[in-house]
């Protein structure tokens, strides 16, 4: 009896991981993007005589935001912040906290919930540690017991977690730093809403400063609104999430510290255009390879091209993957729904287009006008629409050979220079990777949906079920671990026709709804199969092997000698099984004759005249 397992695969899938990477950016949003600010500053301009400290600025501070405030001495920071604070009246414009216009006087914007730590402290050297804390707020009850007095400061201390635990010492006895934390714990003895750091760190050390810093990051993980106004710009890097650029009591410019350097904010202050160097890149590198370690697989190459399109300040990137010599569309930027339709599936060479000439002759390739080809309309209609006249196309080569090619869009001719070459060039390497990372996660999966296929198959075998009610299961099963559109097992017994004993489809298990490719492929492995059930295409290479052995080949096909035992040769036997030929003439071998032999050959015994003539 033969049989045969059939499984028949769809057409080919598309990804849906592998989506627009512009369609992706679109819907991002960061949290807190449809909250109100708590604090808004609206076109505040203060002047002292001729001089203008302030001109025209606004600004607004998110709740749980940290926003540090940079410029060089005289840009009007301490200014901005003593009108937030209500003790300078502005020459124009309106500061707006929780939804409410807050008027020029600081005791309404204590009452509302501003807190400020000046420069100088304003500590009184003459009183101890609680004194200072509980300066303004003390009551009846704490005034009548100091240890009640010394307590309510202690545990204000201990909620903070500030390393000073005397409260009785005088506060000229303290460090410039721990003077620092005690000026901030007076300032969040009211639990303001939002507090503001003029110059925290100024004239401390480097170990008075740490500490600081790091009250002013759990006060930050507390949920409290800080607005930091200071020269170190480390310091705002490691501390805030926004910075603010003033420069000659304007706002010159905002950047956020993730996607910022340090080189911008320089600029900004003193002037000058921000401009792309070494460190700017490779800090984005290194953020971009921290996304690419907890992103999920499929958006990586979205991730990819935007990281590549904020570095090189394109708005239009694309890149096609290899399969099966086609180069295939996989994620793009700053195209709409359609656009890239002519550009989706390339073949390679010139017919290709720059994407096909880059795959082919695995070198950049810059094109000022496309006219390749295929490939030469569908540019002409692209540059149309997206005002496209040049690219530049990149091959990403990964450790298995050609992997795909970046290509990038721009609005203007002209080649590209060096460094951007060559930075196109570093990213296509992070792209090999996640392509390569990609794979490999595919075999895995692979491998783990077959193994838990076979044990799915094997558990149905051996369960309760019915043979025939196994069989349907475990052809299911088999399809699903195959992902196959179609699997049929077919039996076809000696001089009897084939039987389909189990069948699995899209449309279930009925044999009957079988395609016909299906039929035609099942028709073809039973006609293919010899009689004892061993596949045809063994008797070619079984004929070769023992044509050696013409002499006395048994007289059944090749394939089936010896009778079940598969395709293999017999051993060789010897010519002459009862004498051997020594140096002194002629000895009796001793053995037994094989079972299946031809006749024997004549050979005469030891020391006849014509034992010269023994074939062996």
């Amino acid at each position: 009896m033969t049989g045969s397992v059939v499984a028949a695969k769809a057409g080919p899938r598309r990804d849906p991981g592998r989506a627009d990477a512009g369609r992706a950016d679109a819907g991002r949003a960061g949290p807190g993007a449809a909250a109100a600010p708590l604090l808004t500053v609206s076109g505040l301009s203060v002047s002292y005589g001729r001089l203008r400290a302030l001109d025209d600025v606004n600004l607004s501070v998110r709740t749980g935001e940290l926003v540090a405030l940079a410029g060089e001495n005289g840009a009007g920071k301490t200014t901005l912040v003593r009108c937030i604070a209500g003790e300078v009246v502005p020459a124009g414009g309106e500061v707006f906290f929780a939804g409410r216009r807050m008027p020029p006087d600081q005791a309404a914007a204590i009452k509302q919930g501003i807190a400020v730590v000046w420069q100088d402290l304003a500590l009184c050297d003459n009183l101890d540690v609680a004194a200072n804390i509980m300066l303004g707020r003390e009551r009846h009850r704490l005034l009548m017991s100091d240890t009640r007095f010394h307590m309510a400061a202690a545990e204000l201390l201990a909620s903070l977690r500030i390393p000073l635990s005397d409260t009785t010492r005088d506060v000229c006895s303290l460090t410039g730093g721990q003077r620092q934390l005690v000026a901030v714990a007076r300032a969040m003895g009211r639990k303001p809403r939002l507090l503001a750091l003029d110059e925290p760190t100024a004239s401390l050390g480097v170990k008075e400063a740490a500490q600081v810093e790091e009250l002013i990051m759990r006060l930050r993980q507390q949920g409290t609104t800080i607005l930091l106004a200071c020269h170190d710009i480390d310091q705002m890097f490691r501390l805030a999430s926004r910075i603010v650029v003033l420069r000659q009591g304007r706002i010159v410019g905002e950047v956020r510290t993730g996607d910022a350097h340090p080189d911008d904010v320089i600029a900004l202050i003193s002037g000058r255009q921000p401009v792309s160097s070494a460190r700017q890149q490779l800090t984005r590198l290194h953020g971009l390879t921290d996304r690419l370690v907890s992103a999920d697989p499929s958006s990586s190459l979205s991730l990819i091209l935007s990281a590549l399109g904020a570095a090189l300040g394109s708005e239009r990137l694309c890149i096609h993957l290899v399969t099966d010599k086609i180069l295939s569309c996989a994620a793009s930027l700053g195209f709409k729904p359609g656009q890239l339709d002519p550009w989706s599936r390339l073949p390679f060479g010139p017919a290709g287009g720059p994407v096909g000439l880059a795959a082919a002759d695995q070198r950049p390739i810059i094109a000022g006008k496309i006219r390749f080809g295929a490939a030469s309309g569908g540019f002409r209609d692209l540059a149309k629409t997206t005002n496209v006249a040049g690219s530049w196309s990149v091959p990403v080569l990964g450790p298995s050979g050609l992997s795909g090619v970046i290509t990038v869009f721009r609005a203007e001719h002209g080649a590209p220079e060096r460094d951007e070459l060559a930075l196109v060039t570093v990213y296509a390497g992070y792209a090999a990777s996640a392509i390569e990372r990609d794979r490999l996660l595919d075999q895995v999966t692979t491998r783990n949906r077959v193994l838990e296929t076979i044990r799915e198959m094997l558990e149905t075998l051996a369960g309760p079920v019915t043979v025939g009610e196994g069989l349907s299961i475990a052809v299911q099963s088999l399809r699903r671990g195959l992902q196959a559109h179609e699997v049929a097992l077919i039996t076809q017994p000696v001089g009897q026709p084939a039987r389909w004993r189990a069948f699995a489809g899209p449309l279930g298990t009925d044999g009957s709804s079988a395609t016909r490719p299906m039929r035609d492929i099942a028709e073809t492995a039973l006609a293919s199969t010899l009689p004892t059930g061993w596949p045809g295409n063994c008797k070619a290479a079984a004929g070769t092997a023992y044509g050696r052995w013409r002499s006395w080949r048994p007289a059944v096909p090749p394939c089936c000698w010896p009778p079940g035992g598969g395709c293999r040769p017999p051993r060789r036997r010897p010519r002459c099984w009862r004498t051997r030929r020594t140096p002194s003439g002629w000895r009796w071998n001793g053995r037994r004759p094989p079972t299946r032999t031809r006749r024997r050959p004549r050979c005469a015994g030891p020391g006849s005249s014509s034992a010269g003539s023994c074939p062996g």
